[in-house]
């Protein structure tokens, strides 16, 4: 017998709504475990009129620096681009006042016709997580977004605190309320946060909260159940802070200032000064307590970078495989050098090239084969290669998987298994930089890979992006990835494994890499170590000239 499908209603307050919701229903529309039933529509009296006075207030100036900001930047797609709601649809609309749906005020007629819908579950795109848990509408909760941390700010001024007070990060979360009450994070993420450009931040961010709901609703379909007591204590409501009002406008003031300045600056600098990925190698046993001051720089000519090592022994030789970008064309490929212990090293020499972006070139043996999954999202595949004369001679074996925007793939052995972990960009406007999906299988080339049931098993801009080889030392387990807080590549985080099964995952951070080692750095975002070797890469600031 198939499990029916959960009843969902969305509670809505005007005639149109944002892409970024429309979006999100229209997965829903389209998923094998949601159907959309009834859109409960508040029509509000309040009417708002224009005053001299608002001039006075803060959400003016707010709302007017947004809109100039976006049209400065303009996002594509833009996530708040309105969309009429349409009134040909198959589904129920009630349509009830504020008023009469408050739990005090609402008549026995209205709140039968809703209950009579029996709805599983009652989305919120009101975005304003009102009080309706008494009314005891819904079998699994009330859900609600709450794209920042800050309680009580409209979410049309989200991201607003942490671009202004130059915050690491933006967190959002998706809440659920029961009839008693009682509320819970059912999941949180972490997001970039654009210290040139509010609307950037705001744009990415809302994309990537609009995949939430269906994923969660995923997760209910398949287990049902009291969904507050399937919830870990971790998600505490303390997380959410209490403001009232938002920032002061001395921080707009200083905030528009210093952005025009680094605007400006930044222009200026791209006259005479150029940003370039960069090699740097080490021989050490102990290569996360190494000072990167003592590596030894690689450094490529101007026109082209050299960026994500990984290093294999072979024949008493030590290769690097590295992407190879020539800056004019903007599109990589893959490239090998040699190393040797006294610190020479030859000239890269191109192995694998494609007319769409190479990178990334992880390496792995299987079967006494030597096999290479390059980075090949912008194709939107995960391609294998096998190397079939060491190190320069490469056949394409095929593609493990399509259809998606796949960056970084990473494989790791584990219990007999196969763990592939990759990051993807599951919705245009959204980041691949910020979601960790993991896959397993018995045999990585020629068996499906079956999807973690965690997915995604880390939503979080520090800490997501693979950054090299998993690795195992002392008997635990750890994962290198890339901090992406600042920038795109700003640093490196080591996490360990905790746990690492079919169906749970953990981790945690033990250390991490910034690039502070000298006054030319900017970034780096790849480390490996090998037999005695370790690579990684950073991103220098050196004049053009």
């Amino acid at each position: 017998m198939d499990t029916p499908k959960l009843r969902i209603a969305f509670l809505i307050e005007h005639d149109t709504i944002e892409k970024w919701q429309y979006e999100m229903i229209s997965n829903l529309e389209n998923s094998f475990h949601s159907k959309i039933i009834s859109i409960i529509k508040l029509n509000t009296t309040k009417v708002i009129r224009p005053s001299i006075t608002q001039f006075f207030k803060k959400k003016f100036w707010y709302q007017h620096f947004i809109q100039i900001d976006q049209k400065i930047f303009n996002p594509i797609p833009n996530a708040f681009e309105p969309i009429s709601f349409d009134n040909s649809i198959e589904y129920e609309i009630i349509e009830i006042s504020l008023e009469e749906l408050l739990p005090k005020r609402i008549s026995n007629k209205q709140l039968e016709l809703i209950k009579k819908i029996k709805i599983d579950v009652l989305i919120d795109l009101t975005l304003k997580n009102r009080d309706l848990s008494s009314l005891n509408i819904t079998k699994y909760g009330i859900w609600n977004l709450s794209h920042s941390t800050r309680a009580n700010i409209n979410s049309n001024f989200a991201g607003i605190f942490e671009t202004l007070l130059k915050e690491d990060s933006i967190t959002s979360f998706l809440t659920v309320k029961n009839s008693k009450n009682q509320e819970k994070i059912i999941f949180q993420s972490k997001s970039f946060v654009d210290a040139l450009s509010i609307s950037n931040t705001r744009n990415s961010h809302f994309w990537k909260t609009s995949l939430f709901i269906s994923r969660k609703l995923e997760d209910l379909y398949y287990e049902r159940g009291d969904i507050m007591e399937q919830l870990n204590d971790q998600y505490s409501k303390h997380l959410i802070q209490n403001t009232k009002s938002l920032p002061r406008l001395f921080y707009l003031f200083t905030y528009s200032v210093s952005t025009f300045i680094k605007l400006i600056t930044k222009q200026l600098m791209k006259r005479i000064e150029l940003s370039q990925w960069i090699l740097l190698f080490k021989f050490s046993e102990n290569f996360l307590e190494d000072s990167y001051n003592d590596f030894i720089r690689i450094n490529p000519p101007k026109d082209r970078i050299w960026a994500d090592p990984f290093t294999l022994k072979k024949g008493g030789k030590f290769f690097v495989f590295i992407e190879e970008m020539l800056i004019a064309q903007n599109k990589g490929y893959i490239s090998v050098l040699e190393i040797d212990q006294d610190g020479n090293y030859t000239l890269p020499v191109k192995i694998i090239e494609n007319d769409y972006h190479m990178s990334y070139p992880f390496l792995f043996e299987d079967n006494d084969h030597l096999y290479m999954i390059p980075e090949t999202g912008s194709n939107k595949t995960i391609e294998l290669y096998k190397c079939v004369d060491f190190p320069y001679k490469w056949e394409f074996q095929k593609v493990l998987l399509e259809g998606e925007k796949a960056v970084d793939t990473t494989v790791f052995k584990h219990n007999e298994k196969y763990w592939i972990f990759t990051n993807k960009k599951e919705m245009v406007g959204a980041s691949a930089h910020e979601e960790l999906f993991l896959y397993y299988t018995d045999d990585v080339i020629d068996k499906k890979w079956i999807a973690h049931p965690k997915n995604p098993i880390v939503s979080d801009v520090s800490c997501a992006r693979s950054a090299g080889n998993i690795f195992v030392k002392d008997n635990k387990i750890y994962r290198p990835a890339q901090n992406c807080i600042k920038r795109y590549g700003y640093g490196l985080k080591i996490q360990e494994i905790i746990v690492l099964n079919e169906n749970e995952y953990e981790e945690k951070n033990i250390d991490s890499i910034y690039p502070n080692w000298s006054n030319d750095l900017l970034g780096t975002h790849t480390i490996n170590h090998k037999d005695g070797l370790t690579v990684i890469d950073a991103l220098i600031q050196r004049s053009k000239f």
